[in-house]
C-alpha cells in the first residue's frame, strides 16, 4: 500500500477532511474548488471554460476518494455499519437538497407555463429519489425541452454518486468479508470493467455514457484507488513533481474538452487522472498551498 493509505479522509463536510489520525486536509477542500469553479465559470460563458463542466467528474474521482476512506476505516476498525452510512449520507444530503427543490418548485409554480411546471414536478420527484439521472436519461428525445428550460438537471450527477453510495457500501463489505484488507483487487477490477464500458458506451450509445453509473464509476473508482494507497510512496522532490503534473493533467483535460471530445471518455481521462495524483501526493505538496488557501477552502466547503 502507498503513501495515500496514510493520507485517506474522512467524512466530507463541514469538518473538512480528516485522515485516520483525524489530521485535517485542507487541501481536499480546496479540491473541491478546483471541481465547481470551472463549471461555474463554463456556465457563466467566461472564455476559456467550455469544458467546465468537466468538474463533475473531478467532483466523482473526490467523492470516491471520500467514501471509501471512510468505509475502509470503518471496516478496518470493525465499527462498519450499514444503518450508519446512509444515516450519514441522508443528513448530510437531504436538508440542502429538499430545500432547493421547495425553492425551484416555487420559482416554476410562478413563472412557467403549467406544461413546464408539470415537467419540473416530475423532474423534482426524480431527484428527491435519487434517480434524477435515469429520469433525465430516459426522457432524451426530439422532442424534450432544451437543458435551459430544465432548472432541476443539474440533480443527474447527485443521483448517479447516490446510487453508488447505495451499491459501494455493499460491494466493498462483501469484498472485505472474502478479502480481508487486501480491498485494492476487488476495485481495481470494478474500476477498470467501468472504464471499458465507459470507453464503448462513449461512441455507441453517448447518452448511456454521460448519465448512466456504470460509465461513472471508473471516476468514482480512481478515487478510492487512491484512499486505498495503490500508488506508490514516492520522496519529497519526486512527489511535488506528481503533484504538479496532476494539475498540470487536470488544466490540459479542461482545454482539450472544448474540443469536443466523447464525454466520458476520452474526454475526462485526463482530469480524473491529475486528481488522483492531487488526493494521493498532494497533502504537503508544492500544489497544497494554492489548495489549501483560505478563498480555495471557502469555495469548496459552500
Amino acid at each position: 500500500m502507498g503513501r495515500a493509505a496514510g493520507a485517506a479522509v474522512g467524512e466530507p463536510g463541514q469538518h473538512g477532511a480528516v485522515g485516520p489520525d483525524r489530521r485535517y486536509r485542507p487541501d481536499v477542500d480546496g479540491l473541491r474548488a478546483l471541481a465547481v469553479a470551472p463549471i461555474l465559470l463554463g456556465h457563466a460563458g467566461v472564455p476559456g471554460f467550455g469544458g467546465g463542466f468537466l468538474g463533475v467528474d473531478l467532483f466523482f474521482v473526490i467523492s470516491g476518494y471520500l467514501i471509501t476512506s471512510i468505509l475502509a476505516r470503518d471496516l478496518g476498525e470493525g465499527r462498519f455499519s450499514l444503518i450508519g452510512f446512509y444515516r450519514r449520507r441522508a443528513v448530510r444530503i437531504l436538508p440542502a437538497l429538499l430545500t432547493m427543490l421547495a425553492a425551484v418548485l416555487l420559482a416554476g409554480h410562478l413563472l412557467m407555463f403549467p406544461a413546464e411546471s408539470k415537467e419540473l414536478g416530475k423532474s423534482a420527484g426524480a431527484a428527491a429519489g435519487f434517480i434524477a439521472n435515469l429520469y433525465f436519461y430516459s426522457s432524451i428525445g426530439y422532442f424534450s425541452p432544451a437543458a435551459e428550460l430544465r432548472p432541476l438537471l443539474h440533480t443527474w450527477s447527485l443521483g448517479a454518486e447516490e446510487q453508488f453510495y447505495l451499491l459501494y457500501p455493499l460491494l466493498l463489505a462483501g469484498a472485505y468479508r472474502v478479502f480481508g484488507r487486501r480491498l485494492v483487487p476487488a476495485v481495481m477490477v470494478l474500476t477498470l470493467a467501468s472504464l471499458a464500458f465507459s470507453a464503448a458506451a462513449a461512441w455507441r450509445w453517448p447518452e448511456d455514457a454521460f448519465y448512466l453509473l456504470p460509465s461513472r464509476g471508473w471516476e468514482l473508482g480512481l478515487g478510492g484507488l487512491a484512499a486505498l494507497g495503490v500508488l506508490p510512496a514516492l520522496g519529497r522532490a519526486v512527489q511535488n513533481g506528481a503533484a504538479l503534473a496532476g494539475a498540470a493533467l487536470v488544466a490540459m483535460g479542461l482545454v482539450f474538452a472544448s474540443w469536443g471530445l466523447a464525454v466520458p471518455v476520452p474526454a475526462a481521462l485526463l482530469p480524473c487522472a491529475g486528481c488522483m495524483l492531487l488526493l494521493t501526493y498532494g497533502e504537503g505538496a508544492a500544489t497544497s498551498r494554492l489548495f489549501a488557501a483560505h478563498p480555495a477552502r471557502a469555495l469548496g466547503l459552500i
